[in-house]
């Protein structure tokens, strides 16, 4: 009986091993029937051990890519869409920073000593300068002094004045000096918008205006330079440092829009550009932006819809 049933689980044993690898049948039989001798004698199953790992095949050949579909071409026709708006974007953004920074302050109210616009950065001494801005007037010129710029420093309250007189005239002062009054019959003040660019150059012994882009008027002048350190205010004519002394006759009414202060004499071109289209050197000294001024009274700033030019 025994014999019986070591030659069936012999049997089966082959069986199972030739269902697996029939090229490992045949040498398996023996190992099938010591495997079931071992489980006859001990009682016990032993496991098998892992075989070697055999040899790495060789690498396969790389497959050809394929023709792209139209998604992929559309895809990629976005993404150069994508990159060509970016660096568009980009040249534009560094474009502007040579546009002129737009702000206008509103003086609403004439005769009185309590509106006016306040630098409180650090005004530099300056031997020469451009000072550049677009007015207008709510008040005729006949019946005012508007003092449209005002800086003062301790012994020079008129250290450098700009205003518009009776006689329609308008008038640069530096170290408490009149330089030149120059005549505004020919402009259309105060009825409508002007542009200015007053100018002094303590080296080249002159001093002048332009009037919406034109030069209006030299002259010889010898003067000291300006000095640095005092208050610089608009829309009003100060007659003691610090703001003070104001005369409600000399106050200005009306707008001031993008006052700008250069530390150089601008050439006519560069002077055309601003009034023309509003590109402004970026060398410059002196910007009214709201993070350096104070507004007092009755004063409103805005920005300007569009950047002014003729």
């Amino acid at each position: 009986m025994r014999i019986i049933l070591h030659f069936f689980a012999s049997a089966v044993c082959i069986a199972i091993v030739c269902a697996q690898d029939s090229f490992t049948c045949v040498r398996n039989v023996n190992s099938c029937s010591q495997s079931e001798d071992q489980r006859t004698t001990s009682g016990q199953v032993q496991r098998a051990l892992p075989g070697k790992q055999g040899p790495v095949g060789m690498k396969g050949e790389k497959g050809d890519p394929g023709t792209p579909d139209q998604e992929q071409i559309n895809r990629l026709k976005d993404r150069v869409a994508f990159l060509e708006k970016e660096i568009q974007d980009k040249s534009t953004a560094n474009q502007r920073t040579t546009d002129c920074p737009l702000i206008a302050f509103k003086f609403p109210r004439y005769q009185q000593i309590t509106d006016y616009v306040r630098y409180r950065s650090y005004f530099p001494e300056l031997p020469q300068a451009t000072i550049c801005a677009w007015i207008e007037s709510t008040e005729p010129a006949a019946s005012v002094v508007p003092a449209i710029m005002s800086y003062a420093v301790p012994g020079h309250t008129n250290e450098l004045l700009i205003e518009i007189g009776r006689d329609r005239n308008f008038r640069i002062l530096t170290n408490d000096r009149l330089l030149r009054k120059f005549a505004l019959s020919s402009s259309k003040w105060p009825y409508e918008k002007i542009h200015f660019c007053a100018f002094y150059s303590q080296p080249a012994g002159v001093a002048g205006l332009f009037l919406n882009g034109v030069l209006h008027g030299t002259l010889l002048v010898t003067q000291s330079a300006v000095s640095g350190g005092g208050d610089l205010v608009f829309g009003q004519d100060q007659d003691a440092v610090n703001a003070g002394g104001f005369n409600p006759t000399q106050a200005f009414s009306g707008n001031i829009t993008n006052p700008m202060i250069w530390p150089r004499l601008l050439t006519a071109s560069e002077i055309s550009g601003i009034v023309r289209h509003c590109v402004c050197p970026k060398d410059y000294a002196i910007v009214m932006t709201l993070d350096r001024v104070e507004l007092h009274g009755n004063v409103e700033y805005f920005i300007p819809d569009v950047c002014p030019t003729l």
